[in-house]
């Protein structure tokens, strides 16, 4: 089940499962929304297993199982097996403090649940420590002379990037506890080109709703930042 040939995430300065759950991260895992019929067959082939990993002595039927393999897929659909099984595995290992671990001798989407959140917690402080050691390693190289038109283009670069990944994944783009310090930079960047208008509020949240409501704006006029933007200020969309 497992895909095959995720390129390993390697940072000397993450323990082992850390690296493990930051190539998830990065590499992007065959999605549940993506899942054909196969492969929810092997999903539900792991959850009779992984039933019995966890010590539940009640036997996991047809219906239930098929019952769970269609919840995770609907109701889950930007998690990947890869990352449920991780989840599962640390929540057996007792590694999540704040999770009841007692499945009561049942498998319930409720366990399922409560074993993701607790997971997509511990995956979203994974990406911060790594966005924070990836910018102390920009600092630390020596700074190079930039253009105003490089930065220009270099912000809008992230703009557009970060536009694709949302009309992707929406659902999930939404959800990502992991993209605080791209919304500040994308909110700086369109503020200073007036691009959209300065919001009275440092908070976060109120800033991404800010961001993501501009992004389904832009996608409702059928087009996309880059477009947008050189448009308005009459330039090349590459430099």
């Amino acid at each position: 089940m497992q895909s095959k040939g995720l390129p390993q995430i390697i940072t000397k300065e993450f323990k082992s499962s850390e690296n493990e759950v930051l190539t998830y991260i990065l590499s992007k895992p065959k999605m549940f929304k993506d899942f054909t019929n196969t492969d929810k067959q092997k999903l539900g082939v792991y959850l009779v297993a992984i039933s019995t990993y966890l010590g539940i002595k009640e036997t996991l039927e047809d219906t239930h199982r098929k019952l769970l393999v269609n919840t995770l897929c609907d109701e889950m659909p930007n998690f990947t097996y890869e990352e449920l099984n991780k989840a599962i595995q640390m929540s057996a290992m007792g590694k999540f403090i704040n999770l009841d671990n007692n499945h009561y001798q049942h498998l319930s989407p409720m366990y399922l649940s409560a074993m993701v959140n607790a997971y997509k917690t511990y995956r979203a402080n994974i990406y911060q420590k790594y966005q924070r050691i990836q910018g102390r390693i920009r600092r630390e190289k020596e700074p190079e002379k930039i253009s105003d038109k490089d930065m220009f283009y270099i912000g809008l670069d992230l703009v557009d990037n970060e536009f694709n990944d949302y009309v992707e994944n929406t659902d999930e783009y939404c959800d990502s506890e992991y993209r605080n310090t791209q919304f500040k930079h994308i909110y700086d960047y369109l503020t200073k080109h007036k691009v959209i208008g300065v919001k009275k509020t440092d908070d976060i949240d109120e800033l991404k709703t800010y961001i993501v409501s501009w992004f389904k704006a832009i996608h409702k006029k059928e087009t996309e930042p880059r477009t947008y933007i050189c448009k308005r200020f009459n330039i090349p969309t590459t430099k």
